[in-house]
């Protein structure tokens, strides 16, 4: 409904919700690991599993992927997130 109004979908949800809203094709989604994690099937423990992940949900027609890795104890300051811009733009 957003994205026909030509607006753009922003996601900071979980479960079902981030499930439907990546079905959806929202433009930007940002789970952190665990919740990345229980929608790709992908356990994240490094950046590599993080890319797998990020991989996974942008097949699922999400066009931007940020998956916070806060909770593998990096912190903000560091680098604690993962971004991933599509080609589509």
């Amino acid at each position: 409904m957003v994205q026909a109004a030509g607006a753009h979908a922003v996601l900071d949800v979980s479960g079902h919700a981030l499930r439907v809203g990546c079905a959806a094709g929202s433009f930007l989604v940002k789970p952190n690991a665990a919740e990345a994690g229980r929608l790709t099937g992908v356990r994240i423990a490094s950046l590599t599993e993080a890319h797998e992940a990020s991989a996974r949900i942008h097949a699922l027609g999400v066009r931007h992927i940020v998956i916070s890795l806060v909770t593998l104890g990096r912190s903000t300051r560091m680098g604690g997130c993962l971004a991933r811009r599509t080609a589509r733009d």
